[in-house]
């Protein structure tokens, strides 16, 4: 029972914070089922350390929330009174539910070692009884020779702001240990957050910064976004500084850049390995910081190459199988830059059907995924990511010049499509995206066949790419349309037309015969009626996120029969769906804005999805034909969705409104080029 209990310690794969609440109540009824024996079964040392470790990852408790709330921002972070009713909450009530477990442990004779006492630092309080802030962590094995080390790095990770965070490596410099990469790893994960937190500020120039939440801004939060506050320790963000530097804590030096602290680290002869590498780089702002991060690995090619990561890309035949990934990670940070070679090389020719690709650093990604065998399982969802991102595909307003540039974006037009390459080359933005999603179908096809499996976020990725594709192509079209019926041909021959017609309605085919089967697919698992009660009915249990995706992706593409095959699917997988709701922190409203999607297709069809409305001008659109209940699907679809949201009312809610829907429209994202 012991070794059952420390299988459901282990992290799931994908989304292991959310799915934790799944491993604690697996947890409990093993307890439950050793505690009923007679005798009572025995919890061992791993026992316990396995109920702490999930307890660890969980969400925080009212309790461990209010007690957050109450700590002060000076260091370390005592319980600071904001009402008089305060002063009845005492150091017991900060006691989270992990820490609980710790004392039991302790109560029935364990000695704490190593692995208790880091874990007692991640659950709030530190080995001195002094306290931290409680942050959610998975905490794996700890070997009686790493505790030292591992502690000093749990005492930087439970700090907020990048001041306190140095208030405690210095703290470690000060103990005489040698500098650990484990401890920093941690450093400079808290120097690459920062970092993070401040381009966000330059990025929002004129925008109010919310000094309550770690990078967010106070008047870009739309409404229902954020049902309940983010506290420190929920995530890995850095937090602002306090307003009042009689708060801050007191350092000799101040913070260091990530370049200093880097030499700092090559002072001391100390690197990173790929585990460290590969969780540290995905959060690097700016190329010469992923350069400078992959000098301390402990590649001795790497570390002793003069060349940059195109070079690293190029020459990748000759690093190690995880390395090559690591660097295809990163290249897919900076998707847009162009590396020069030689047209006359046949060998850097990359193609996605008929249409050649720049030699850009998403081409290069791609090509890579297509031919290498022993490939890491996260690098696809990563590519996937950044096309559903846009990240690395022209700007809808991108200069004409730009547009033009044959190095501009991500297709060689002259290559794909001849002598009427430049006259379609304006229409560059909606052609990229189009492509996007046969090289995101390229990429998934080709995972499927090696017996992949696509988890839940590469699927909601690449419903985005669809839904971006069919945006898109709905765009091409509706504008040929407008230079047809005005006569306007002056731009664009009879052949230039007939291939944006053309490319455009295959797009709009793949989302109704490929990705709507394919998604389908991927979510179904049908279960022969003797296995019902032991194997799960759905594959994968698709969250908000993923439904909101796919309502938009067939709704784009005015696929009706798409949005009646998911609202069925909704209807009989209920149970499975909302258990997948409820561990999103704000499962219910991202719900509700799935059930407005649909009204909102429904009514409009793809033009709730056009660029070139703005969102007044589609509640126009769509409060008129509300009101005069014209609907763009065809009754017997409308009749059927309205019949299932009848029958599941008791478990949706009510049917959305007029005003709800129009609320959802007026609070969308700006669908600005900016991507």
């Amino acid at each position: 029972m012991n070794a059952a209990l420390e299988i459901l310690a282990i992290p799931t794969r994908s989304s292991s914070f959310k799915r934790a609440p799944l491993q604690e109540a697996a947890q409990v009824q093993i307890v439950q089922f050793m505690a009923t024996r007679s005798p009572p079964l025995d919890l061992s040392r791993k026992g316990y350390r396995s109920i702490v470790s999930v307890q660890l990852m969980m969400k925080k408790t009212p309790e461990e929330r209010r007690w957050t709330q109450l700590q002060s921002l000076s260091w370390p972070p005592w319980k600071e009174d904001k009402t008089g009713m305060d002063s009845n909450i005492g150091p017991e009530q900060g006691m989270s539910n992990a820490f609980h477990a710790l004392s039991r442990m302790k109560e029935v004779g364990y000695v704490m070692r190593g692995w208790e006492d880091v874990a007692r630092i991640y659950a709030g309080w530190d080995t001195d009884r002094s306290p931290t802030v409680q942050t959610r962590q998975f905490l794996g094995p700890v070997q009686d020779w790493q505790a030292e080390t591992v502690r000093w790095g749990a005492r930087i990770r439970t700090t907020r702001t990048l001041r306190e965070a140095w208030a405690a490596f210095q703290a470690y410099q000060d103990s005489g240990a040698r500098l650990s990469s484990t401890v920093c790893q941690v450093m400079v994960e808290k120097l690459l957050f920062d970092m993070k937190r401040e381009v966000e500020v330059k990025e929002q120039p004129g925008h109010r910064y919310d000094s309550n939440k770690p990078h967010r801004f106070a008047n870009t939060w739309m409404p229902g976004q954020e049902s309940i506050e983010i506290l420190p320790g929920e995530g890995r963000e850095v937090w602002p500084a306090p307003p009042s530097a009689h708060q801050e804590i007191y350092t000799r030096t101040p913070p260091p850049t990530l370049h200093e602290f880097l030499s700092l680290m090559d002072d001391h002869e100390v690197t990173f390995d790929d585990g460290a590498l590969s969780f540290l780089l995905p959060t690097v702002p700016d190329w010469e910081s992923v350069v400078a991060l992959l000098r301390r690995g402990r590649s001795e090619y790497v570390r002793k190459s003069h060349g940059d990561l195109m070079h690293f890309a190029k020459w990748c035949d000759s690093l190690p199988t995880s390395l090559r990934s690591l660097i295809f990670q990163r290249l897919l940070q900076f998707p847009a830059k162009y590396i020069p070679y030689s047209k006359n090389d046949q060998a850097h020719c990359i193609r996605v059907d008929n249409i050649s690709l720049n030699y850009t650093t998403l081409a290069l990604a791609f090509s890579f995924l297509q031919k290498e065998q022993n490939l890491d399982s996260n690098l696809p969802v990563y590519f996937i990511v950044t096309l559903a991102r846009q990240a690395g595909l022209t700007k809808f307003n991108a200069s004409l010049t730009d547009k033009r540039n044959a190095e501009a974006g991500l297709i060689e037009f002259q290559e794909s499509f001849g002598s009427r390459g430049d006259e379609i080359v304006v229409y560059r933005p909606q052609l990229e995206r189009m492509v996007a999603l046969r090289m995101a179908l390229n990429i998934v096809n080709l995972l499927r066949g090696r017996q992949y499996s696509l988890g839940t976020d590469a699927v909601t990725r690449l419903l985005l790419v669809a839904f971006n594709a069919a945006q898109s192509a709905r765009s091409v079209l509706l504008d040929v349309g407008k230079r047809l019926s005005d006569g306007d041909d002056s731009d664009l021959s009879a052949e230039a037309t007939r291939i944006l017609v053309d490319e455009s309605q295959k797009i709009l085919s793949l989302i109704s015969f490929e990705i709507r089967p394919l998604f389908f697919q991927l979510v179904d698992a049908p279960v022969e009626p003797a296995d019902q009660s032991i194997m799960p009915r759905l594959s994968m249990a698709p969250g908000p996120a993923m439904l909101h995706a796919a309502i938009r992706c067939f709704g784009a593409a005015n696929d009706f029969e798409g949005i009646v095959e998911l609202m069925r699917l909704m209807r009989d997988y209920w149970t499975e769906l909302n258990a997948a709701l409820v561990q999103d922190r704000n499962g219910q409203v991202m719900f509700r804005r799935v059930l407005a999607a649909t009204q909102l297709f429904l009514t409009v069809g793809g033009d709730a999805a056009r660029r070139d409305l703005s969102r007044e001008h589609i509640r126009e659109i769509f409060v008129n034909d509300f009101s005069a209940g014209h609907d763009k699907a065809e009754p017997g679809v409308v009749r059927e969705i309205y019949k299932i949201a009848q029958a599941m009312e008791d478990k949706w809610g009510q049917w959305p409104t007029m005003e709800e829907v129009e609320n959802y429209i007026m609070n969308r994202k700006e669908r600005s080029g900016k991507l």
